[in-house]
Protein backbone atom coordinates (compact mmCIF):
# COMPACT_ATOMS: atom_id res chain seq x y z
CA UNK A 1 0.00 0.00 0.00
CA UNK A 2 1.59 3.06 -0.71
CA UNK A 3 1.45 6.47 1.12
CA UNK A 4 -1.09 8.21 -0.72
CA UNK A 5 -3.46 5.21 -0.36
CA UNK A 6 -2.62 5.56 3.49
CA UNK A 7 -2.71 9.08 4.26
CA UNK A 8 -6.44 8.74 2.31
CA UNK A 9 -7.84 5.96 4.39
CA UNK A 10 -6.33 7.70 7.50
CA UNK A 11 -7.85 11.21 6.37
CA UNK A 12 -11.19 9.60 5.30
CA UNK A 13 -11.39 8.12 8.52
CA UNK A 14 -10.58 10.76 10.62
CA UNK A 15 -13.33 12.94 9.00
CA UNK A 16 -15.88 10.29 8.80
CA UNK A 17 -15.56 9.43 12.87
CA UNK A 18 -15.92 13.32 13.17
CA UNK A 19 -18.57 14.09 10.96
CA UNK A 20 -20.28 10.57 13.03
CA UNK A 21 -19.38 12.13 16.38
CA UNK A 22 -21.05 15.49 14.95
CA UNK A 23 -24.33 13.87 13.67
CA UNK A 24 -25.17 11.72 17.00
CA UNK A 25 -23.85 14.38 19.03
CA UNK A 26 -26.62 16.95 17.20
CA UNK A 27 -29.23 14.04 17.50
CA UNK A 28 -28.64 13.29 20.77
CA UNK A 29 -28.49 17.17 22.25
CA UNK A 30 -31.88 17.64 20.25
CA UNK A 31 -33.84 15.20 21.41
CA UNK A 32 -32.78 16.37 24.98
CA UNK A 33 -33.58 19.75 24.36
CA UNK A 34 -37.37 18.21 23.02
CA UNK A 35 -37.99 16.43 25.51
CA UNK A 36 -37.32 19.30 28.32
CA UNK A 37 -39.12 21.42 26.03
CA UNK A 38 -42.09 19.34 26.30
CA UNK A 39 -41.85 18.41 29.74
CA UNK A 40 -42.42 22.12 30.13
CA UNK A 41 -45.05 22.54 27.88
CA UNK A 42 -46.86 20.30 29.72
CA UNK A 43 -46.04 21.32 33.19
CA UNK A 44 -47.12 24.78 31.83
CA UNK A 45 -50.56 23.70 30.66
CA UNK A 46 -51.28 21.71 34.16
CA UNK A 47 -50.76 24.81 36.15
CA UNK A 48 -52.56 27.17 34.00
CA UNK A 49 -55.62 24.58 34.03
CA UNK A 50 -55.28 24.21 37.68
CA UNK A 51 -54.71 28.07 38.05
CA UNK A 52 -58.17 28.76 36.17
CA UNK A 53 -59.61 25.70 37.61
CA UNK A 54 -58.77 26.59 41.78
CA UNK A 55 -58.24 30.37 41.59
CA UNK A 56 -61.13 31.44 39.26
CA UNK A 57 -64.53 31.26 41.31
CA UNK A 58 -66.33 31.50 37.93
CA UNK A 59 -64.69 28.64 36.17
CA UNK A 60 -66.04 25.28 36.83
CA UNK A 61 -64.87 21.63 35.73
CA UNK A 62 -67.31 22.27 32.83
CA UNK A 63 -66.46 25.73 32.22
CA UNK A 64 -62.87 24.80 31.84
CA UNK A 65 -63.54 21.85 29.42
CA UNK A 66 -64.80 24.42 27.04
CA UNK A 67 -61.86 26.76 27.44
CA UNK A 68 -59.24 23.21 27.03
CA UNK A 69 -61.11 22.46 23.34
CA UNK A 70 -61.57 26.01 22.17
CA UNK A 71 -57.79 26.34 23.28
CA UNK A 72 -54.32 24.87 21.68
CA UNK A 73 -53.47 21.57 23.12
CA UNK A 74 -51.16 19.02 22.80
CA UNK A 75 -51.73 16.05 20.70
CA UNK A 76 -53.41 13.51 22.73
CA UNK A 77 -53.24 15.82 25.73
CA UNK A 78 -54.60 14.62 29.25
CA UNK A 79 -54.75 17.26 32.31
CA UNK A 80 -55.85 15.75 35.79
CA UNK A 81 -56.34 17.58 39.03
CA UNK A 82 -56.08 15.53 42.43
CA UNK A 83 -57.05 16.79 45.53
CA UNK A 84 -54.55 15.90 47.94
CA UNK A 85 -56.55 12.79 49.78
CA UNK A 86 -56.84 11.80 46.18
CA UNK A 87 -60.05 12.39 45.09
CA UNK A 88 -60.60 13.50 41.27
CA UNK A 89 -61.02 17.54 40.96
CA UNK A 90 -60.62 17.91 36.66
CA UNK A 91 -59.96 15.88 33.91
CA UNK A 92 -59.59 17.18 30.63
CA UNK A 93 -60.40 13.77 28.87
CA UNK A 94 -64.01 12.84 29.45
CA UNK A 95 -62.69 9.12 28.42
CA UNK A 96 -60.53 9.08 31.04
CA UNK A 97 -62.30 6.32 34.63
CA UNK A 98 -62.22 8.66 37.68
CA UNK A 99 -62.52 5.60 39.70
CA UNK A 100 -58.59 5.33 38.85
CA UNK A 101 -56.22 6.27 41.93
CA UNK A 102 -52.86 7.69 41.76
CA UNK A 103 -50.26 5.20 43.09
CA UNK A 104 -49.10 6.23 46.92
CA UNK A 105 -45.22 5.91 45.09
CA UNK A 106 -46.11 8.37 43.02
CA UNK A 107 -47.64 11.18 45.30
CA UNK A 108 -44.94 10.79 47.62
CA UNK A 109 -42.23 11.23 45.12
CA UNK A 110 -43.87 14.56 44.01
CA UNK A 111 -44.65 15.88 47.58
CA UNK A 112 -41.11 15.44 47.83
CA UNK A 113 -39.91 16.38 44.98
CA UNK A 114 -42.55 18.93 43.79
CA UNK A 115 -42.00 17.73 40.14
CA UNK A 116 -42.06 14.39 38.74
CA UNK A 117 -41.32 13.95 34.95
CA UNK A 118 -41.80 10.25 33.74
CA UNK A 119 -43.17 8.30 30.60
CA UNK A 120 -45.84 5.94 30.28
CA UNK A 121 -45.63 3.99 26.88
CA UNK A 122 -45.17 6.06 24.48
CA UNK A 123 -46.96 9.44 26.55
CA UNK A 124 -44.76 11.67 28.15
CA UNK A 125 -46.28 12.56 31.68
CA UNK A 126 -45.39 15.37 34.43
CA UNK A 127 -46.67 15.63 38.03
CA UNK A 128 -47.00 18.37 39.99
CA UNK A 129 -47.20 19.74 44.04
CA UNK A 130 -49.74 22.96 43.21
CA UNK A 131 -50.76 24.69 46.13
CA UNK A 132 -54.10 26.99 46.43
CA UNK A 133 -56.11 28.73 48.96
CA UNK A 134 -53.63 26.33 51.60
CA UNK A 135 -54.71 23.32 49.97
CA UNK A 136 -52.49 21.22 47.86
CA UNK A 137 -53.26 19.55 44.38
CA UNK A 138 -51.58 16.58 42.39
CA UNK A 139 -51.36 18.04 39.28
CA UNK A 140 -51.32 15.33 35.93
CA UNK A 141 -50.38 16.67 32.23
CA UNK A 142 -49.41 13.79 29.70
CA UNK A 143 -49.16 13.95 25.74
CA UNK A 144 -47.61 12.70 22.88
CA UNK A 145 -44.98 14.73 20.89
CA UNK A 146 -46.05 14.24 18.14
CA UNK A 147 -44.61 16.93 15.70
CA UNK A 148 -41.32 16.87 18.06
CA UNK A 149 -40.90 13.12 17.24
CA UNK A 150 -41.40 13.67 13.61
CA UNK A 151 -38.79 16.84 13.42
CA UNK A 152 -36.56 14.57 15.65
CA UNK A 153 -36.99 11.56 13.14
CA UNK A 154 -36.43 13.81 10.21
CA UNK A 155 -33.13 15.46 11.46
CA UNK A 156 -32.17 11.84 12.36
CA UNK A 157 -32.69 10.64 8.48
CA UNK A 158 -31.39 14.24 7.01
CA UNK A 159 -27.81 13.42 9.61
CA UNK A 160 -27.77 10.25 7.85
CA UNK A 161 -28.06 11.16 4.54
CA UNK A 162 -25.84 13.93 4.97
CA UNK A 163 -23.27 11.44 6.12
CA UNK A 164 -23.31 9.26 3.28
CA UNK A 165 -23.12 11.79 1.07
CA UNK A 166 -20.23 13.93 2.42
CA UNK A 167 -17.87 10.24 2.51
CA UNK A 168 -17.49 9.38 -1.22
CA UNK A 169 -17.11 13.53 -1.34
CA UNK A 170 -14.24 13.06 1.43
CA UNK A 171 -12.74 10.06 -0.24
CA UNK A 172 -12.50 11.89 -3.44
CA UNK A 173 -10.76 15.26 -1.90
CA UNK A 174 -8.45 13.22 0.04
CA UNK A 175 -7.50 11.58 -3.46
CA UNK A 176 -7.30 15.16 -4.95
CA UNK A 177 -5.43 16.33 -2.38
CA UNK A 178 -3.39 13.72 -0.89
CA UNK A 179 -1.91 13.73 -4.99
CA UNK A 180 -1.26 17.19 -5.16
CA UNK A 181 0.45 17.35 -1.73
CA UNK A 182 2.30 14.01 -3.22
CA UNK A 183 3.79 15.55 -6.06
CA UNK A 184 6.50 17.35 -4.88
CA UNK A 185 8.13 14.12 -3.27
CA UNK A 186 7.19 12.05 -6.50
CA UNK A 187 9.44 14.67 -8.65
CA UNK A 188 12.17 14.40 -5.88
CA UNK A 189 12.18 10.65 -6.02
CA UNK A 190 11.76 10.83 -9.85
CA UNK A 191 14.85 13.37 -10.18
CA UNK A 192 16.99 11.21 -7.61
CA UNK A 193 16.27 8.01 -9.09
CA UNK A 194 18.09 9.48 -13.01
CA UNK A 195 21.02 10.53 -10.87
CA UNK A 196 23.93 7.80 -10.99
CA UNK A 197 27.68 7.68 -10.92
CA UNK A 198 28.20 9.33 -14.28
CA UNK A 199 26.22 12.50 -13.64
CA UNK A 200 26.77 13.70 -9.99
CA UNK A 201 26.56 17.03 -11.13
CA UNK A 202 22.98 16.99 -11.48
CA UNK A 203 20.98 18.34 -8.56
CA UNK A 204 17.33 18.38 -7.13
CA UNK A 205 14.95 21.33 -7.83
CA UNK A 206 14.70 23.05 -4.40
CA UNK A 207 12.08 25.35 -5.88
CA UNK A 208 11.53 29.09 -3.55
CA UNK A 209 9.48 27.06 -0.66
CA UNK A 210 11.03 26.86 2.54
CA UNK A 211 9.05 24.05 3.39
CA UNK A 212 10.09 20.57 4.61
CA UNK A 213 10.13 19.25 0.67
CA UNK A 214 12.16 22.05 0.40
CA UNK A 215 14.44 21.29 3.09
CA UNK A 216 14.14 17.87 2.10
CA UNK A 217 15.82 18.40 -1.35
CA UNK A 218 18.39 20.72 -0.17
CA UNK A 219 19.87 18.21 2.46
CA UNK A 220 19.58 15.82 -0.65
CA UNK A 221 21.73 19.06 -3.15
CA UNK A 222 24.18 18.98 0.18
CA UNK A 223 24.61 15.03 0.23
CA UNK A 224 25.22 14.63 -3.72
CA UNK A 225 27.83 17.27 -3.24
CA UNK A 226 29.73 15.67 -0.85
CA UNK A 227 29.54 12.09 -2.98
CA UNK A 228 30.71 14.36 -5.76
CA UNK A 229 33.75 15.52 -4.07
CA UNK A 230 34.31 11.85 -2.66
CA UNK A 231 34.15 10.03 -6.41
CA UNK A 232 36.52 13.22 -7.84
CA UNK A 233 39.05 12.58 -5.03
CA UNK A 234 38.80 8.96 -5.23
CA UNK A 235 39.14 8.87 -8.49
CA UNK A 236 42.16 11.69 -8.21
CA UNK A 237 43.30 9.28 -5.73
CA UNK A 238 43.21 5.85 -7.54
CA UNK A 239 45.16 8.04 -10.71
CA UNK A 240 47.46 9.18 -8.80
CA UNK A 241 48.15 6.35 -6.40
CA UNK A 242 48.60 4.07 -9.93
CA UNK A 243 50.85 7.03 -12.01
CA UNK A 244 53.35 7.01 -8.42
CA UNK A 245 53.29 3.13 -8.13
CA UNK A 246 53.94 2.60 -11.83
CA UNK A 247 57.08 5.01 -11.93
CA UNK A 248 59.22 2.98 -9.87
CA UNK A 249 58.18 -0.48 -10.68
CA UNK A 250 58.76 0.74 -14.34
CA UNK A 251 62.42 2.00 -13.49
CA UNK A 252 62.82 -1.08 -11.74
CA UNK A 253 61.38 -3.16 -15.23
CA UNK A 254 64.03 -1.30 -16.99
CA UNK A 255 66.76 -1.56 -15.21
CA UNK A 256 66.39 -5.55 -15.12
CA UNK A 257 65.78 -6.01 -18.65
CA UNK A 258 69.06 -3.83 -19.39
CA UNK A 259 70.98 -6.10 -16.84
CA UNK A 260 69.49 -9.30 -19.03
CA UNK A 261 70.27 -8.11 -22.21
CA UNK A 262 73.84 -9.28 -21.93
CA UNK A 263 76.74 -10.77 -19.32
CA UNK A 264 78.14 -7.55 -17.41
CA UNK A 265 80.73 -7.29 -14.57
CA UNK A 266 80.10 -7.39 -10.96
CA UNK A 267 80.47 -3.68 -10.44
CA UNK A 268 77.89 -3.29 -12.98
CA UNK A 269 75.72 -5.83 -11.50
CA UNK A 270 76.41 -4.22 -8.21
CA UNK A 271 75.30 -0.77 -9.63
CA UNK A 272 72.15 -2.02 -11.07
CA UNK A 273 71.13 -4.00 -7.91
CA UNK A 274 71.84 -1.00 -5.39
CA UNK A 275 69.88 1.43 -8.11
CA UNK A 276 66.79 -1.16 -7.76
CA UNK A 277 66.96 -1.58 -4.17
CA UNK A 278 66.87 2.52 -4.09
CA UNK A 279 63.74 2.24 -6.16
CA UNK A 280 62.11 -0.56 -4.24
CA UNK A 281 62.98 1.63 -1.05
CA UNK A 282 60.93 4.14 -2.50
CA UNK A 283 58.27 1.93 -3.06
CA UNK A 284 58.46 0.37 -0.04
CA UNK A 285 58.14 3.69 1.25
CA UNK A 286 54.88 4.95 -1.06
CA UNK A 287 52.90 2.05 -0.10
CA UNK A 288 53.39 2.41 3.72
CA UNK A 289 52.36 5.81 3.52
CA UNK A 290 49.32 4.92 1.26
CA UNK A 291 48.21 2.33 3.47
CA UNK A 292 48.82 4.80 7.02
CA UNK A 293 46.46 7.43 4.71
CA UNK A 294 43.46 5.10 3.81
CA UNK A 295 43.63 3.74 7.38
CA UNK A 296 43.26 7.53 8.71
CA UNK A 297 40.88 9.00 6.74
CA UNK A 298 38.09 7.65 8.49
CA UNK A 299 36.02 9.67 11.42
CA UNK A 300 37.32 6.93 13.84
CA UNK A 301 40.79 4.91 14.35
CA UNK A 302 40.79 1.86 16.09
CA UNK A 303 44.04 1.53 17.43
CA UNK A 304 45.79 1.79 20.56
CA UNK A 305 45.29 5.28 22.58
CA UNK A 306 47.32 6.34 25.48
CA UNK A 307 48.04 9.43 27.59
CA UNK A 308 51.21 10.81 25.66
CA UNK A 309 53.34 13.92 26.78
CA UNK A 310 53.77 16.02 23.75
CA UNK A 311 57.33 17.58 25.30
CA UNK A 312 58.93 14.25 25.66
CA UNK A 313 57.24 13.16 22.41
CA UNK A 314 59.07 15.84 20.66
CA UNK A 315 62.26 15.48 21.96
CA UNK A 316 62.01 12.02 21.01
CA UNK A 317 61.23 12.75 17.12
CA UNK A 318 64.58 15.27 17.12
CA UNK A 319 66.78 12.64 18.22
CA UNK A 320 65.64 10.48 15.73
CA UNK A 321 65.60 12.47 12.86
CA UNK A 322 68.79 13.73 13.70
CA UNK A 323 70.22 10.56 13.64
CA UNK A 324 68.66 9.50 10.60
CA UNK A 325 69.43 13.01 8.86
CA UNK A 326 72.73 14.43 10.56
CA UNK A 327 72.68 17.46 8.17
CA UNK A 328 69.01 18.33 9.84
CA UNK A 329 68.77 20.87 12.46
CA UNK A 330 65.82 20.83 15.01
CA UNK A 331 65.73 23.70 17.73
CA UNK A 332 63.62 23.20 20.24
CA UNK A 333 62.12 25.89 22.69
CA UNK A 334 59.52 26.22 25.55
CA UNK A 335 57.68 29.32 25.50
CA UNK A 336 56.13 28.65 29.16
CA UNK A 337 56.18 26.01 31.84
CA UNK A 338 53.26 23.75 32.04
CA UNK A 339 51.57 24.11 35.40
CA UNK A 340 50.86 20.59 35.46
CA UNK A 341 51.42 17.73 33.62
CA UNK A 342 48.10 17.23 32.45
CA UNK A 343 48.61 20.32 30.58
CA UNK A 344 50.98 19.10 28.28
CA UNK A 345 49.53 15.44 27.55
CA UNK A 346 46.79 14.51 25.66
CA UNK A 347 45.04 11.15 24.56
CA UNK A 348 45.92 9.87 21.48
CA UNK A 349 48.01 6.87 19.53
CA UNK A 350 51.99 7.05 19.87
CA UNK A 351 52.94 5.37 16.30
CA UNK A 352 50.43 7.69 14.71
CA UNK A 353 51.76 11.18 16.10
CA UNK A 354 55.00 9.91 15.10
CA UNK A 355 54.01 9.86 11.55
CA UNK A 356 52.51 13.32 11.98
CA UNK A 357 55.20 15.49 13.50
CA UNK A 358 58.31 13.14 11.60
CA UNK A 359 56.53 14.76 8.50
CA UNK A 360 56.09 18.00 9.26
CA UNK A 361 59.75 18.31 10.93
CA UNK A 362 61.10 16.44 7.42
CA UNK A 363 59.50 19.12 5.45
CA UNK A 364 61.06 21.95 7.11
CA UNK A 365 64.50 20.87 6.81
CA UNK A 366 64.08 19.45 3.23
CA UNK A 367 62.53 22.13 1.87
CA UNK A 368 65.20 25.17 3.63
CA UNK A 369 68.49 25.67 2.58
CA UNK A 370 69.91 25.76 6.09
CA UNK A 371 67.88 21.79 6.85
CA UNK A 372 66.89 23.87 9.82
CA UNK A 373 63.40 23.95 11.78
CA UNK A 374 62.73 25.85 15.24
CA UNK A 375 59.82 24.41 17.12
CA UNK A 376 58.31 26.35 19.82
CA UNK A 377 55.55 24.54 22.26
CA UNK A 378 53.11 27.11 24.67
CA UNK A 379 51.02 25.62 27.27
CA UNK A 380 47.92 26.92 28.16
CA UNK A 381 45.29 25.34 30.11
CA UNK A 382 43.19 23.25 27.77
CA UNK A 383 45.14 24.12 24.57
CA UNK A 384 48.72 22.78 23.54
CA UNK A 385 50.31 24.62 21.02
CA UNK A 386 53.18 23.61 18.50
CA UNK A 387 54.60 26.21 16.02
CA UNK A 388 57.17 24.46 13.21
CA UNK A 389 59.18 27.55 11.61
CA UNK A 390 61.83 27.18 8.84
CA UNK A 391 63.26 29.79 6.31
CA UNK A 392 62.60 27.42 3.30
CA UNK A 393 60.98 28.31 -0.35
CA UNK A 394 58.07 28.76 1.12
CA UNK A 395 54.72 28.32 -0.30
CA UNK A 396 53.20 30.33 -3.16
CA UNK A 397 49.20 31.64 -2.85
CA UNK A 398 47.99 29.92 -5.52
CA UNK A 399 49.20 26.87 -3.99
CA UNK A 400 49.06 26.87 0.15
CA UNK A 401 45.26 25.98 -0.83
CA UNK A 402 45.96 22.43 -2.17
CA UNK A 403 49.07 21.45 0.03
CA UNK A 404 46.53 19.13 1.80
CA UNK A 405 45.36 17.37 -1.13
CA UNK A 406 46.74 13.92 -1.55
CA UNK A 407 49.77 13.28 -4.65
CA UNK A 408 49.52 17.24 -5.08
CA UNK A 409 53.40 18.84 -5.07
CA UNK A 410 53.97 22.31 -6.25
CA UNK A 411 56.43 22.95 -9.73
CA UNK A 412 58.73 24.47 -7.29
CA UNK A 413 59.67 21.24 -5.31
CA UNK A 414 59.77 19.25 -8.58
CA UNK A 415 63.43 19.08 -8.19
CA UNK A 416 62.94 17.54 -4.45
CA UNK A 417 62.04 13.71 -3.89
CA UNK A 418 58.62 13.18 -2.73
CA UNK A 419 55.32 11.55 -3.86
CA UNK A 420 52.64 14.59 -1.88
CA UNK A 421 51.56 12.56 0.85
CA UNK A 422 53.17 13.58 3.44
CA UNK A 423 50.79 16.54 4.81
CA UNK A 424 47.57 14.67 3.88
CA UNK A 425 48.91 11.89 6.50
CA UNK A 426 49.54 14.52 9.14
CA UNK A 427 46.07 16.55 8.78
CA UNK A 428 44.05 13.07 8.92
CA UNK A 429 45.92 12.04 12.18
CA UNK A 430 45.64 15.50 13.87
CA UNK A 431 41.82 15.59 12.91
CA UNK A 432 41.71 11.99 14.45
CA UNK A 433 43.23 13.42 17.71
CA UNK A 434 40.85 16.32 17.30
CA UNK A 435 43.19 18.76 16.62
CA UNK A 436 43.67 21.87 14.32
CA UNK A 437 46.37 22.06 11.69
CA UNK A 438 46.90 25.73 9.86
CA UNK A 439 50.18 27.26 7.75
CA UNK A 440 50.92 30.26 7.28
CA UNK A 441 53.76 30.74 4.14
CA UNK A 442 55.54 33.19 2.17
CA UNK A 443 57.77 32.20 -0.78
CA UNK A 444 61.42 32.89 -0.21
CA UNK A 445 61.04 33.89 3.66
CA UNK A 446 59.43 30.60 4.76
CA UNK A 447 56.87 28.34 6.43
CA UNK A 448 55.34 27.89 10.00
CA UNK A 449 52.77 24.83 10.38
CA UNK A 450 50.65 25.57 13.52
CA UNK A 451 49.54 22.55 15.34
CA UNK A 452 46.48 22.54 18.26
CA UNK A 453 45.74 19.87 20.57
CA UNK A 454 42.98 20.01 23.57
CA UNK A 455 45.47 18.58 26.23
CA UNK A 456 43.63 16.34 28.97
CA UNK A 457 43.09 19.22 31.35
Amino acid sequence: MNIRTKLSIQFTLIVATLLAVFSISVYYFSGVYRKNDFYDRLQSRAKTTAKLLLDVEEVDAALMKIIDQNSFMLFSERVIIYAENGNLKYCSDEFFDPGIKIPPKLVREIKGNGLLEFEEGKRECVGVLYESNGNNFILFASAFDKFGLAKLNNLKWVLIIGFFIALPVTILSSLFYTKRALNPIKKIVSQADSISGSNLSLRLEEGKGKDELAQLAATFNKMLTRIETAFAMQKSFVSNASHELRTPLTAISGEIEVCLRKSRENEEYQKTLSSIQEEIHDLSHLTNGLLTLSSTSGDFFHGPVTKIRIDELIITIREEMLRINPSFIVLINFENEPESETDMSIMGNDPLLRIAFSNIVDNACKYSPNRQVKIIIRFSKGRINITFSDEGIGISPADIHRIFDPFYRSNSVSGISGHGIGLSLVRNIIRLHSGEINVRSEPEIGTSVIVIFPSIS
